[in-house]
């Protein structure tokens, strides 16, 4: 009976326990710190992407079945007719970074749409994701894509 007492003298174990969590925890908050830069970035991106896609899939409603196509109107028009938010085309720092949205050069086939004053590094990384399927361009903080 006596090799199952509890043994009451392991004093530091619980000590060493709770050094290892705290090592652990501090592990993991360096790692969320050294993260979360990027994913802030990622976000922003991403805000990018799907403003990018609304314009465009809205752009692509209003032109359906007309034999202007593209030309004839802007990101404005889109906005004042409700295909888009109105935050979109008002003309004064409408995007995330504080730049505008832009259309106008846009022809009856191929739909251009610009994003001005971003960021260079979402810059380029927006202009890389649409270069997949697209054509997209980034220059001195201006995305470019074009569609057809």
């Amino acid at each position: 009976m006596k090799n199952f007492k509890p043994m009451t003298k392991q004093k530091g174990y619980i000590s060493a326990e709770w050094a290892i969590i705290g090592v652990l925890a501090l592990g993991l908050l360096a790692y969320n710190i050294s993260k979360s830069e990027p994913l802030a970035a990622n976000g922003k991106e991403q805000k990018y992407n799907d403003a990018f896609t609304t314009i465009i899939s809205q752009a692509r409603i209003k032109a359906e079945g007309r034999t202007d196509g593209f030309a004839t109107f802007d990101i404005e028009d889109l906005s004042d007719e409700g295909y888009i938010s109105e935050d979109f085309g008002d003309g004064s720092g409408t995007n995330f970074d504080g730049g505008d949205w832009s259309m106008a050069t846009s022809t009856v086939d191929q739909l251009i749409v610009s994003a001005n004053g971003l960021q260079d590094d979402i810059c380029a990384r927006v202009a890389e994701k649409w270069a997949v399927h697209t054509s997209a361009t980034c220059t001195s903080g201006t995305v470019t894509v074009s569609v057809r």
